[in-house]
């Protein structure tokens, strides 16, 4: 066979390659739409599949951004901020190139698909903040190992903090966990990503429990961090002395440098149950012995009854 028919051959399996792809992500589309409610009709005004009669039409829909605008291949989808409702979108594996996906500030409900990283293999961006998802984080997220960008901020997700979580993205650099209720410990693992390359950690507002590990000071001087607003107690780390203590506030139990005195606070914690405890006792005694309370010599032994 000549070289001219090779490069010819090859081009047509490329171009039907092409074809086959821009096809699947059409369909993609066509499918995430039906799964979702749009009250507004922000996207059943713009995302109109009637005029599919030259390659590329999907690339101008809202939110849709092609890696070539000629060849229907989508590679992001920001639906930001569009009033949209409904459980994480079906169809989206069907965009098999896509690399980010951004549904913040919409009313999505329900759990992330545990089958999340099959779905969305090459995705590098992730972002579900100001819905409310709910539910735990799949472990099966831990296989998206191309995900730089991970917020699940603003929603309604529970449970711990899957203990692999240094396995979940060898690439991540933003993890925000923040505005949820998780719960449990911080899993020591986490740490393990300072020596990646992960530059932010919010767990703020949360209801996290436990110690802070002293493992987290390997985050102390390369990753921006914040576990405020917990149920953390305990001793923080010494190791923070010098931060602000914004980052650990809000965690009625915790106590040491950069936050109050842990000693002053341990006094004043048991003088006032002191203090209340000696006025019950003083109450029942004086209720059922009036005539031990004697309030001066001056007033000749006055006896205080009830």
């Amino acid at each position: 066979m000549s070289d001219d028919i090779k490069f010819v051959l090859s081009l047509l399996l490329l171009s039907s390659l092409m074809l086959f792809v821009a096809s699947d992500d059409t369909e993609c589309l066509r499918t995430l739409q039906k799964s979702l409610v749009d009250p507004r009709g922000e996207l059943e005004s713009t995302w109109n599949f009637s005029g599919n009669g030259f390659n590329g039409f999907i690339c101008s829909f809202t939110g849709v951004n092609c890696w070539n605008p000629s060849d229907s291949t989508v590679r992001s989808l920001h639906l930001v901020s569009l009033g949209l409702q409904g459980q994480f979108p079906e169809g989206l594996q069907g965009c098999s190139m896509i690399e980010d996906l951004n549904l913040s500030g919409n009313s999505f409900s329900g759990p992330i698909p545990s089958d999340i990283s099959w779905r969305l293999p090459y995705l590098r961006y992730l972002d579900l903040s100001h819905n409310s998802f709910s539910g735990q984080i799949p472990t099966n997220i831990t296989e998206m190992t191309k995900l730089e960008f991970l917020n699940l901020s603003n929603n309604d997700f529970s449970g711990p903090i899957p203990s692999n979580i240094s396995l979940l993205v060898p690439q991540l650099s933003s993890l925000d966990l923040s505005y949820n209720s998780f719960s449990g410990p911080i899993p020591v693992s986490i740490t393990d990503m300072a020596y990646l390359k992960l530059k932010t950690l919010n767990l703020r507002h949360n209801k996290l429990n436990g110690e802070i590990p002293w493992q987290f000071c390997s985050l102390a001087h390369s990753v921006s961090f914040s576990v405020a607003e917990n149920l953390f107690s305990g001793l923080v780390p010494s190791c923070f002395e010098n931060f602000t203590a914004s980052i650990f506030a809000g965690n009625r139990r915790l106590c040491g440098a950069p936050l109050g005195n842990c000693r002053l606070r341990r006094v004043n914690d048991e003088t006032s149950i002191g203090a209340a405890v000696g006025f019950v006792v003083g109450f029942v005694l004086a209720f059922y012995f009036p005539h031990w309370f004697v309030f001066s010599t001056s007033l000749h032994s006055y006896i205080f009854r009830i």
